[in-house]
């Protein structure tokens, strides 16, 4: 696939470039969308759900149809699958009982592992972002009024569009309450690899022995995430799929198609298209930020880079704790999980139930049987250890003011170059954005 990223014209400049070209009596132009689509197996089912990928029934032009994304978030169910298994493989197989290095100890390893923790979110960066970008994008309900979509006919082969029985049906699955769903449930999985690889990776490289091992080891939860792309490139070519037309499978968009004069009214065609017309004239008067040419672009960019500033921060403490306490992340994360099985979870009820679910009817390893021997083990050598207040407790707020005081420098001077490199050109155009409307 492609990745398109080009700033997006103003609605004035497009609707004077279509009445120039619509008095040379040719079609108005489109606009490509300021979305940027990873290649991959999961974003493949975003593509999908815009019409931009086609596969062929037949030797003719007119034996390919669309595919619909509920057809291709199937196929990402065994990636997904495969993914998570071998990194909680990983998390359970760790030593538990190995203590990390102290943070001012003056040998090679200790900074060596922090570099390479850096390394892995660096390379991670890009995955996480474009994963909640896409998130913010699929689920703007505008979205699916101003991106262009294929007509009802256009999803299947010209020899079928007779049958009308078929051709209804089809028009019904085409709507974008049947579309969405199956987008953001695929970057969700995306999403959620690349935060268990942001967060594991810290535990797998805090526990090498050497450093060879901590070079390795940063290699191997980093390829775990990067298979989703070879994966779509074989399901890509064993099913003789198409991304978009002539090679180019970017999101397109046009203003004139969607919008009538400046009062955000829906034109005849684009209220078809609309699952709630009435609704997204609303939502578009009310929140014009949401809008393609109110500025979605920066809204899809700012909100994913404020909530990887959060997990970043609290990640910066969690290494803090580690190096502070000796206790290894992961085998915080497996007594929260045991908690999550065997007692509940008062807020975090959605992430309980589908983590899981995951263990007891997805993964390919008895994660539950290795949790719950951990637990024991643990348990034998000290009182209530995942208890709150025992010894693999996780990270919890009044942890914070202890570890600031303790390493003052080393988190305060993180935490800077975290807000600057994340947030300080976001916040300068957001502001400059604000000033010149």
């Amino acid at each position: 696939m492609t990745e398109a990223r080009q700033p997006i014209m103003s609605r004035t400049a497009e609707k004077k470039g279509d009445s120039k070209l619509k008095e040379n009596g040719e079609v108005p132009r489109t606009t490509v969308a300021d979305v940027e689509i990873m290649e991959g197996m999961y974003t493949s089912v975003l593509l999908a759900a815009f019409g931009r990928i086609t596969i062929e029934l037949g030797p003719k032009e007119h034996h390919k149809c669309k595919v619909h994304p509920f057809f291709l978030l199937i196929l990402c169910v065994p990636l997904f699958v495969m993914q998570l298994s071998a990194i909680l493989a990983l998390r359970v197989d760790m030593n538990w009982q190995m203590r990390v290095g102290q943070l001012s100890n003056s040998n090679i390893l200790a900074p060596l592992k922090l570099l390479m923790i850096f390394i892995v979110q660096l390379l991670s960066f890009k995955y996480l972002t474009n994963s909640l970008r896409l998130i913010v994008f699929v689920m703007n309900p505008i979205t699916w009024v101003e991106i262009k979509r294929p007509r009802k006919t256009e999803w299947l082969p010209k020899v079928l569009h007779r049958k009308k029985n078929i051709a209804k049906a089809v028009g019904y699955l085409a709507k974008p309450i049947f579309l969405a769903p199956w987008a953001v449930v695929a970057l969700t999985f995306k999403f959620v690899i690349g935060y268990f690889v942001c967060v594991d990776s810290a535990s797998i490289i805090l526990e090498s022995a050497n450093v060879h091992d901590a070079v390795i080891n940063s290699v191997a939860i980093t390829f775990l995430a990067e298979i989703n792309e070879p994966y779509w490139h074989f399901v890509y070519s064993v099913f003789h799929l198409t991304a978009g037309t002539d090679g180019d499978d970017s999101l397109q968009l046009s203003f004139d198609d969607v919008w009538e004069g400046e009062d955000r009214k829906l034109n005849k065609k684009s209220q078809k298209k609309s699952f709630m017309p009435r609704m997204t004239e609303q939502i578009a008067g009310c929140f014009p930020f949401l809008t393609r040419a109110g500025g979605a672009a920066v809204m899809e960019d700012m909100v994913p880079f404020f909530m990887i500033f959060m997990v970043y921060i609290r990640g910066i403490f969690v290494i803090s704790q580690a190096f502070d306490t000796g206790v290894l992340p992961a085998v915080r994360d497996v007594c929260t999980v045991w908690r999550w099985q065997n007692h509940g979870a008062t807020f975090w009820v959605l992430p309980r139930m589908m983590f899981v679910f995951f263990e007891d009817h997805l993964s390919i390893i008895n994660v539950r049987n290795k949790t719950e021997l951990l637990v024991a083990k643990m348990g034998a050598n000290f009182t209530e250890p995942c208890s709150p207040g025992g010894e693999f407790f996780r990270l919890v707020t009044s942890d914070y003011p202890h570890l600031i005081r303790k390493y003052p420098f080393e988190i305060w001077s993180s935490m800077s170059l975290v807000m600057v490199v994340l947030l300080g050109h976001r916040i300068s155009s957001f502001i400059f954005w604000r000033l010149r409307r």
